[in-house]
C-alpha cells in the first residue's frame, strides 16, 4: 500500500516529534557497536489490522524493533528482554499522550479489551526516554 501525502506528512512531523527509540532512548548521536543505526516507525500493530496512523506508532531504533518482533539480542552476554504489546502502549501512552487511543486500538483489533498496559525492563543500563 502506497502512502498518501498526508500519510507521508504525517510520518514527518512523527519524526520531528520524536527524534529517539521511545524504548531506549537512542537518538542516533552515540555510536553502539552492537547496534544496528537506524530509527524506525513502528507499528504497535501490524499484519492486516495494521493502519498508517499516528494512534498506532512508537518510533524505535532498529534493535528495538527487533526486540518487539521477537529477536533475540544479546550485548556481552545479556540477552535483551523483548517488547510485548503491552510494553509498545506503555511507550504509546508515556511518551505520545495526545494520540495514545485504547478505544481505538481496541476497535481495530476487534477486542474488547487490550492488555492492561505494562512499561518495558531497563535495556542494558538504560531506562526509557523521559524517566528519572
Amino acid at each position: 500500500m502506497s502512502l498518501t501525502k498526508a500519510n507521508r506528512e504525517m510520518y514527518r512531523v512523527f519524526t520531528v516529534d520524536f527524534p529517539f527509540c521511545m524504548n531506549c532512548g537512542w537518538d542516533g548521536t552515540e555510536y553502539r557497536e552492537w547496534m544496528f543505526h537506524e530509527l524506525h516507525c513502528a507499528h504497535i500493530i501490524g499484519g492486516p489490522h495494521r493502519r498508517h496512523d499516528r494512534r498506532c506508532l512508537v518510533r524505535l531504533c532498529q534493535a528495538c524493533h527487533m526486540l518487539a518482533h521477537g529477536a533475540t539480542i544479546k550485548v556481552e552476554g545479556v540477552k535483551l528482554a523483548n517488547l510485548s504489546f503491552a510494553n509498545l502502549l506503555w511507550l504509546k501512552r508515556h511518551h505520545d499522550i495526545d494520540h495514545y487511543d485504547r478505544k481505538y486500538l481496541r476497535e481495530l483489533l476487534g477486542r474488547k479489551t487490550l492488555p492492561r498496559i505494562s512499561r518495558p525492563k531497563v535495556l542494558h543500563g538504560w531506562k526509557p526516554q523521559g524517566d528519572s
